[in-house]
């Protein structure tokens, strides 16, 4: 472990040194595992959700106060990308 390092250079004087960096290195398969099926239900959920408020947005699905709303459609569509972008990060794993 590297002493806290003070004075009115300390933040240059610890990016100088990559000790800081060793607990990151350190993670263990497992906690990636752990990150990657969260990613994969947060985007499952905001794909469906975005999926579900683009439909009653455009009328297709109706019953709501959010159908036949455009506004709705739009929010949907952000969220459908969103859920997609995270969907597509958790599929396609740790490349670094």
């Amino acid at each position: 472990m590297v002493a806290p390092v003070r004075g009115q250079w300390a933040h240059a004087r610890r990016m100088r040194n990559p000790a800081w960096i060793a607990p990151l290195a350190a993670l263990d398969s497992r906690s990636f595992k752990v990150r990657k099926t969260w990613v994969t239900v947060v985007g499952v959920v905001l794909a469906l959700l975005g999926l579900l408020w683009f439909l009653q947005g455009v009328g297709v699905i109706g019953g709501s106060f959010m159908s036949g709303e455009a506004v709705w459609a739009v929010i949907g569509l952000v969220l459908l990308a969103l859920g997609g972008r995270l969907l597509l990060e958790a599929l396609r794993g740790n490349r670094s």
